[in-house]
């Protein structure tokens, strides 16, 4: 599947480059109009002094109003109306006559736009648009405001310019003029790229978003408020989001823009104090991290309101300062990389990728580079390099964690083993024995059986103090080895005292564990004293202990049995009355099974343990 959709995006891709390519070589590019920040200016405060927005404006409207120049412009104001006077001579004479052509005003923060153009025989063409759906098909990439004029013969005398409502005067960047051809190949192109850009974060911030769902790792929530940032950031710089939502036009997207910047800060340098490994950040460097997010999140959304005195000085400080807040943030994780952090390392890198991009960005919003589609491109293209490269990053850490995990799980089962097993003998210890009868006993709810079976191996001090307990030792481990095989794969055997072992049968009855038990009890009886003391004189055990029936050669065990719900319902009761049945068997001559509440005593059939012996 996957061969067919990357044969498909290529050609789409191919096809788009062919079409963009004579769109651009049929056109010639768009001219910007030369000193346009120096020409006529006049700053009105008063609403009333003009025309009706739609009427087009003339010289007389305008002649004889104060002109104090670009200079004298307030930086920040709310209902003022602001006009901008072009001369005629500085418009490309190659593309405004005799054939349509378009104006594009870059600017932000406005209610509405007018525009009329007039002609030496007195004639105007007028054009306007108000925020909100009449702006809708005049967006064009970066706030530019597109106007179209029809072909006229003449040169144009004057453009004359209304803003009203402005916020930030001195935002109104640039003009340009250019042809329908190339107006459509520079929105073509531009929304190309943006709407793969857009495709590849949405996909990104899904992808790990579900990965989040399933592993609750933070660093991948972070990641996706990131991504969500650079999104929103793209679709506000390239008014897609205007086309969907028209009210957002203008000073809507300048400011959706400060708050998208501000999530992509606080997004990334959160991800990165939590994508580090633990050790190489200190919690100084946390803490500084985490302060410096909030702190560029904070200026920008204060950026972002427009009623604030000075904000065109709000907004270059907030650039500025996002700039140091970066600097430092970065020379914390650039540090931890040198310390040898593999998040770190890669991080660094991805950040690389964009660093150039992020700092023209704060440049050109601070005023020291000309801000151009060139170097916000750049930015973008940083920007989604870094979100992929990041993504792959992401992939290596989990993979890394996901092997960090397995090597503690086995690290965890291997100390459970340890902690539930007997040294010596290998098998499950008391503390495991006693918490799977909780929950035999508790899953059994009285409705099922459970077998409870106590084993003592006969007259093992004798063989302590006899032999040594090197020898009692060997006898305990071969015990419990041979009396394990017998049990099912669901009983649980365990070592439960000195010389005692006991064994969980679920779901047998009195019967079944007494049959165990016999079994249990000749399994044990297969264990030689001559191979324990390493000598042939076993017999000369605990002489005049023993009938002359049973053989001395072996070792025997007594075996008390208990069966829920027969003989008692809770774990305590079980095991008292296995422990009573156990002493029993051996106050009736040991070597015997003793089933509790049953009179009769099962003894070994002598005949056949000699013929065993």
């Amino acid at each position: 599947m996957r061969g067919p959709l990357l044969v498909l995006f290529t050609t789409l891709l191919i096809l788009s480059g062919i079409v963009g390519t004579a769109l651009y070589r049929s056109s010639p590019g768009p001219e910007t109009i030369k000193n346009f920040r120096l020409g006529n200016c006049h700053h009105l405060a008063d609403l009333s002094t003009l025309p009706p927005f739609d009427t087009p404006l003339t010289y007389a409207d305008i002649s004889g109003l104060p002109c104090p120049g670009p200079a004298a412009l307030p930086s920040h104001g709310r209902g003022q109306v602001l006009l901008f006077w072009i001369d005629g001579t500085d418009l490309p004479e190659n593309i405004v006559v005799g054939s349509p052509w378009r104006f594009a005003l870059r600017t932000e923060r406005y209610d509405a736009v007018a525009i009329t153009a007039t002609y030496g025989d007195g004639s105007t063409q007028h054009r306007s648009a108000r925020r909100g759906s009449d702006l809708r098909s005049s967006l064009g990439l970066r706030n530019d405001l597109v106007f179209s004029f029809d072909a006229r013969d003449t040169q144009p005398t004057a453009l004359i310019i209304r803003l009203d409502n402005t916020a930030i005067p001195r935002l109104v960047e640039s003009a340009r003029v250019m042809t329908p051809k190339w107006w459509r190949f520079e929105s073509y192109v531009g929304f190309l790229l943006a709407g793969l850009l857009s495709g590849l974060l949405i996909a990104l911030i899904a992808y790990n978003f579900s990965l989040y769902i399933m592993l609750q790792l933070p660093f991948l929530l972070f990641y996706c408020l990131w991504g969500l940032g650079s999104l929103i950031y793209l679709l506000g710089y390239t008014q897609l989001i205007a086309q969907v939502f028209p009210e957002l036009a203008g000073a809507g997207t300048k400011q959706l823009n400060f708050v998208a910047f501000g999530i992509m800060g606080i997004g990334s340098l959160r991800f990165a104090s939590a994508f580090v490994e633990d050790g190489f950040l200190s919690s100084k460097s946390l803490f500084l991290i985490r302060v410096l997010a909030r702190v560029i999140f904070v200026m920008c959304v204060v950026a972002a309101l427009g009623w604030i005195p000075f904000g065109d000085q709000i907004d270059r400080l907030m650039y500025a300062l996002s700039g140091v807040c970066l600097l430092l943030a970065l020379s914390r994780i650039i540090l931890a990389a040198f310390q040898g952090s593999r998040a770190a390392q890669y991080y660094v890198i991805g950040w690389l990728l964009m660093l150039v991009g992020v700092f023209i960005r704060i440049l050109t919003g601070v005023g020291l580079m000309p801000r151009t589609d060139a170097l916000d491109l750049v930015f973008f293209a940083g920007m989604g390099a870094e979100m992929l490269f990041i993504a792959l990053v992401i992939a290596d850490r989990i993979r890394g964690l996901r092997d960090e995990l397995e090597q503690n799980r086995r690290q965890r089962d291997r100390y459970q083993r340890l902690a539930n097993t007997d040294a010596l003998t290998g098998v499950a210890n008391r503390r495991y024995f006693d918490a799977e009868i909780e929950r035999l006993a508790l899953a059994a709810c009285g409705e099922k059986p459970l077998g409870v079976l106590m084993i003592d191996i006969d007259y093992f001090k004798a063989l302590n103090d006899q032999f040594g307990h090197d020898c009692g030792d060997k006898a305990l481990r071969q015990v419990a080895s041979l009396c394990e095989a017998e049990c099912r794969a669901e009983d649980v055997f365990a070592r439960t005292g000195g010389e005692e072992f006991s064994v969980l049968v679920p779901g047998a009855g009195a019967a079944a564990c007494r049959a165990l038990a016999e079994r249990l009890r000749a399994a044990a009886s297969r264990v030689s004293l001559a191979d324990i003391v390493g000598t042939a004189d076993g017999h000369d055990l605990v002489e005049g202990e023993k009938s002359e029936t049973e053989s001395a050669a072996h070792l025997t065990v007594s075996i008390g049995v208990a069966v829920a719900p027969d003989h008692g319902s809770t774990p305590q009761q079980l095991m008292r009355l296995a422990d009573k049945a156990l002493y029993t068997a051996k106050a009736a001559g040991r070597n015997r099974v003793c089933v509790s509440g049953d009179s009769s005593v099962t003894a070994p059939d002598h005949a056949s343990a000699s013929r065993t012996a």
